[in-house]
């Protein structure tokens, strides 16, 4: 019997599994589910946005058609597990054999006002390309930092020649090269604001400046945050 398989989640997870399914299950019905058009190494990306390395992107409707499945651009709203059914945002209900949950990680939301605004992004929500078109035209970048990668990303975009100022809580997680990594920083001319929270990006549609909690209201066109991440 043909079984019906969905994966929810195109990441690392679910692309490498549905690779090495179809490798040995030529005959399975295959959905995939996720609210991105295309699949990206997230490892390379920083380095992509300020050189030339490569970072492999895949549109997930070419996926599809290599690896004989259907791809459906969607979120998820809730599971039946007892009538094995997804139930989509603006799509119909899909059944399902067997499901596969590969969504991953998403940052921590630290309901920051005016978060909407086009030019501000989550680290679990980054869309390479639009970062990448927006950091052609930005000069003012605010990062707030709670884990490494939020000071790789900082150390990244310094090699643009673009102002770059870090919020920080503190940052007693580098441990025992604290120290090295803030002498550092500073090399690179990243001025460090401790003791802070972002509390509002300001502008119409896109980010024209940001407040922090010292008080003190900066230029800003592209605001990251890492907020650290939860299932």
């Amino acid at each position: 019997m043909i079984k019906r398989i969905c994966v929810i989640g195109a990441g690392e997870a679910g692309i490498n599994f549905i690779k090495y399914l179809r490798d040995r299950d030529k005959e399975s019905s295959i959905t995939l589910i996720d609210k991105r058009d295309y699949y990206f190494q997230r490892y390379n990306l920083f380095d992509w946005w300020v050189s030339k390395n490569e970072c492999e992107i895949v549109k997930l409707n070419d996926f599809a058609g290599e690896f004989s499945l259907d791809f459906v651009k969607s979120k998820v709203e809730r599971i039946n597990f007892n009538r094995k059914r997804i139930y989509l945002k603006d799509k119909e209900a899909l059944e399902y054999d067997v499901l596969v949950v590969a969504s991953g990680a998403e940052s921590r939301d630290l309901s920051i006002k005016g978060d909407f605004r086009q030019g501000f992004f989550y680290l679990s929500d980054i869309d390479p390309y639009g970062v990448r078109d927006l950091l052609k035209i930005s000069s003012d970048i605010i990062i707030f930092a709670s884990t490494i990668l939020g000071i790789r990303l900082c150390l990244s975009l310094a090699l643009l020649k673009k102002e770059v100022k870090l919020i920080v809580d503190d940052l007693s997680y580098l441990g025992e090269y604290q120290e090295r990594i803030e002498e550092f920083l500073k090399q690179k001319k990243i001025n460090i604001y401790r003791g802070c929270k972002i509390e509002e990006v300001i502008g119409e549609s896109i980010v024209k400046a940001t407040r922090i909690s010292l008080p003190k209201v900066f230029s800003s066109q592209l605001v990251f945050i890492d907020s650290g991440f939860i299932p």
